[in-house]
């Protein structure tokens, strides 16, 4: 089980999150590519500390919906989406490279995770471009009860997927909210599949961070961190 977070999702002086912070205590940072949130310098300082804390990179990709943060849903051709994900993805890949860096995945942002993930054309189409982009970039999406058909959808399209019930520590409860959403007619089985997930996710997540931020506290010459983590929902 690793540990990720949104990162990297200021915007010039506006200040979001407490990256400086939260980078030592995780290991997979997905950061934001200029649709949503952040500007070069941005990137350029948050990839600079993922290098410095040996953290891995992923690309945050989203529709071009800085106002709305990427919330909103915007309604774009198949054509449309797999030219804004390559151009996200090139960018911070090209960035990466001053540091000696490179994206090791992909997990969209906001409206766009949402539309895939609520429909599977959208979602075939978020693929094709990871693949076009690189054979072997794996896609991170959430785990959900239709995670069989999205494996098979991913092979069929050449991807890797990285099915995750814990996409960040703080939203397990996410997870927790679509258990108490499963469908009656949607089997016991399934159910406890995903009951196992936020049980193996909650265990895991609390006791990484909290060992995490006993070692981090050193780095920080004993100031105890602030009770809330800056992690954020997607």
């Amino acid at each position: 089980m690793k540990l990720n977070c949104d990162l990297g999702e200021s915007y010039g002086a506006w200040q979001m999150g407490q990256d400086d912070l939260v980078m030592p205590l995780i290991d997979m940072a997905n950061v934001a590519c200029g649709f949503h949130a952040a500007d070069p310098m941005v990137i350029r300082h948050t990839l600079a500390l993922a290098a410095r804390h040996k953290v891995e990179i992923g690309a945050h990709p989203s529709y071009h919906d800085l106002p709305g943060f990427g919330r909103r849903s915007i309604h774009h051709t198949p054509d449309e989406i797999e030219a804004l994900m390559l151009y996200q993805l090139g960018a911070l890949e090209g960035m990466c490279r001053s540091e000696g860096l490179a994206v090791s995945y992909v997990k969209p942002h906001g409206a766009l995770n949402n539309d895939m993930m609520k429909d599977k054309d959208t979602l075939a189409v978020v693929m094709k471009a990871v693949r076009t982009f690189r054979e072997g970039l794996p896609l991170m999406i959430p785990v959900t009860l239709g995670y069989r058909e999205h494996q098979a959808l991913a092979e069929n399209q050449g991807v890797h997927q990285r099915l995750c019930p814990l996409p960040a520590a703080i939203q397990i409860h996410r997870a927790e909210q679509r258990l108490h959403g499963v469908r009656q007619d949607a089997g016991p089985a399934a159910a406890a599949d995903l009951l196992l997930a936020v049980a193996e996710a909650q265990t895991v997540a609390q006791s990484k961070l909290s060992r995490r931020q006993r070692q981090t506290s050193l780095t920080y010459q004993g100031r105890a961190h602030p009770g809330q983590l800056p992690f954020r929902q997607i």
